[in-house]
Parts: structure tokens; C-alpha cells; sequence
């Protein structure tokens, strides 16, 4: 078979920076003000939009990738990108959710995980009322907006409580629905659900209204992502460091860096931008063929091994 790269997401970590420190947080974000520079970005873009026209959008996350406007300056550098952005969204105040407004390529999709018990005991106390002001916010400027929901052992209840059908009530248009890795701050091996509370949100998800767009990324990954989309099947990430890796669950990263690649560093090596990197570099390759081999149904190489 034929090692071709074909991307349908490229997804950026501008920043390690957060305003928050969330339990269970898989890049440990924080104080850690390392962060990935515009060049490198701009240039990411560019080069990923002009080599795959089968690219649909750019995914933005961190650290919290609003926080000294990083997103919005971004999006406003390329108003002919589209961005979601994943984000705890305490800092989308008045002003922020008017540049979003003006902007027109962004869709914020804000991080819950569950109820205010839930949310606050792993965002902190407080968190689940300021982001539900800010939802109504969003609704009233009539913006496009989403969630964002990880699915563990101790909060797969929510779904059998309206949990879904609540946020859309309050003007979610879409929603993206991970399940917990046990990487990063605090990973936990207890915390990740069972085959059954899996299947529970698959069930919940296919019953919900149709016009709200929904993406299950492991529980339901045959009817749109086709399997495992990493290390260039049809996805990659893009860490602060300029590092990449094939999902952003896995910390092992290609051996070239894309701030030197873009440099020219190693263009002795033929690897001049993102996708002489991704086929030339052994993990990548490597990744790419477990990804193949697996059934779609059980595609994850970290949950379902």
C-alpha cells in the first residue's frame, strides 16, 4: 500500500500557557509560557492549506489558546482558514466574543465535563456557572458555538441525565466528545470508561437532534473518520515546541522539528515542509502502519490495544 499523506486536520497547541491548572489535563498546561511562534504557524498554514486540498479546518488547543488573544490573532491573520478552538472559555468576555463575531472563522467549543460537580471538580470551583454565562453570551450574538466533552469512568452518568440535550437548549450547535487517555497531569487508569459507558455515548449521541453535529473521535469512528486518522492519515499535531507527533495523546514525536524544517535545516534530507517530514520520519511510518492494520471498530492504539 501506498504511504500517502492525506490531511483533513492539522491541530496546534500555540501555547502551553492556561489560566487554569485542570485535573486530568493531558499536556499539563499552566504557568509554562513556551509557545510556538507566529512564523512557524503562519507558515504551517500556508504550507498545509497549499499541500492538501482535502484540508478542512485547523484545530487550535493548548493550554488555553485565547489566552493573550493568540487565537484571535491567528484567525486574523488568515481569514480564509477556519479554526475550532478548544477552550475552557473564561476568557471569552464581551470583547473577545465580539472579535470572534467580526472575525467569522472561529468556532469556540468550550470544555465541560458534565454538571457543575463534575466541571468544577476538574476546572475548578466556579468554572461550570462563569462558562455557562458565557454560553448564553455567545447565543445572544448568535455565534456558532460547540462543547467539548470527556468521557470517564466517573462522569458517563451525565449522559443518562439530558446532558447532551441540555447544552444544545442553551444554543450548542455542535459538540466534539473525546474519552479519557490516561496521559498527562493526574493520568489515572480507573478513570477511563468501560466498553459499556463507551457504547452508552455512541447510543446517546446517534438519538440526539441531527442539525446539532456531533463527533464521537473513538467510540464511533467508522462512519466519518474512517479509524485511526494519526500521523498523517488524515490528522496530525503540532505541539508549542514545534514538535510533531501523531495524535496528541502520544508523546513520542518525529525526529525533525517543523521550526527547523522550515528553516531549512535539514533540507540536505529532502525535508522541506510538513509532508516530506511525515513521510520520511520513522515514527510517523511506523504509526501510520499499526493505524492500517487495526478494525475500525477497535482503532485506538492506546485504548484499545
Amino acid at each position: 500500500m501506498d504511504d500517502k499523506i492525506t490531511l483533513w486536520n492539522v491541530t496546534i497547541a500555540p501555547t502551553h500557557k492556561c489560566n487554569l491548572r485542570c485535573r486530568d489535563c493531558y499536556s499539563n498546561s499552566g504557568s509554562n509560557s513556551e509557545r510556538l511562534d507566529d512564523t512557524t504557524i503562519d507558515t504551517l498554514l500556508e504550507d498545509a492549506t497549499k499541500t492538501w486540498p482535502s484540508l478542512l479546518f485547523f484545530t487550535l488547543t493548548g493550554g488555553e489558546p485565547f489566552i493573550d488573544d493568540i487565537a484571535l490573532n491567528i484567525a486574523r491573520r488568515h481569514p480564509d482558514k477556519y479554526f475550532q478552538v478548544y477552550t475552557n472559555g473564561l476568557l471569552i468576555d464581551e470583547r473577545v466574543a465580539e472579535n470572534i463575531k467580526e472575525l467569522g472563522n472561529i468556532t469556540p467549543l468550550i470544555s465541560v465535563e458534565g454538571w457543575g460537580i463534575e466541571t468544577d471538580s476538574v476546572r475548578g470551583k466556579g468554572t461550570y456557572e462563569k462558562v455557562n454565562n458565557v454560553m448564553n453570551h455567545l447565543t445572544d450574538l448568535d455565534l456558532f458555538w460547540g462543547i467539548s466533552f470527556k468521557l470517564t469512568s466517573q462522569n458517563a452518568h451525565v449522559h443518562d441525565e439530558g446532558f447532551v440535550d441540555y447544552f444544545i437548549s442553551k444554543g450548542a450547535q455542535c459538540g466534539r466528545f473525546l474519552t479519557y487517555m490516561p496521559t498527562g497531569r493526574g493520568s489515572d487508569l480507573l478513570k477511563v470508561p468501560s466498553t459499556e459507558q463507551r457504547r452508552r455515548q455512541k447510543e446517546v449521541l446517534e438519538r440526539v437532534d441531527p442539525s446539532f453535529l456531533t463527533v464521537d473521535y473513538i467510540n464511533n469512528p467508522t462512519e466519518l473518520l474512517n479509524g485511526c486518522a494519526a500521523a498523517g492519515l488524515r490528522y496530525v499535531y503540532v505541539d508549542p515546541t514545534g514538535d510533531v507527533h501523531p495524535c496528541v495523546f502520544m508523546p513520542n514525536s518525529a525526529r525533525f522539528n517543523l521550526k527547523d524544517v522550515y528553516a531549512g535545516v535539514h533540507k540536505a534530507e529532502n525535508v522541506e515542509n510538513l509532508n516530506d517530514m511525515l513521510l520520511k520520519d520513522s515514527t510517523m511510518r511506523r504509526v501510520r502502519k499499526e493505524a492500517r492494520k487495526r478494525s475500525q471498530e477497535r482503532c485506538c492504539m492506546i485504548l484499545d490495544s
